[in-house]
């Protein structure tokens, strides 16, 4: 017979497990996109990877798990926050050139 303790432990971990499932997109339909307008450091694709977005400039935030802040135009990169920290935020800026700040 299970005890209650045996019940709450079940079901917390499966509480967690549901909370932890991640990014869930919709079916890719390009048709339903607007397209991004005057994006001066070019386009990528979103985080579902469907439509296309203006890519970050310097000083601007990035990164982030599946690069929820943005990712970082042409010739830029991002420069973590923290960068032990996997998955963490940034800002975008030259390789080898200190970081702006907005």
């Amino acid at each position: 017979m299970f005890k209650l303790s045996s019940v709450i432990v079940v079901t917390l971990v499966l509480t967690f497990v549901w909370l932890a499932e991640g990014l869930k997109c919709r079916a890719c339909e390009p048709e339903n996109c607007t397209p991004p307008a005057g994006c001066k450091w070019g386009t990528g694709l979103g985080v579902c990877q469907c439509c296309s977005v203006c890519l970050k400039g310097p000083g601007e935030q990035c990164g982030g798990p599946w690069h929820i802040h943005g990712q970082c135009g042409s010739s830029l990169e991002c420069i973590l926050d923290e960068p032990a920290v996997e998955n963490g935020a940034g800002v975008c800026d030259r390789p080898g050139v200190g970081i702006i700040r907005p």
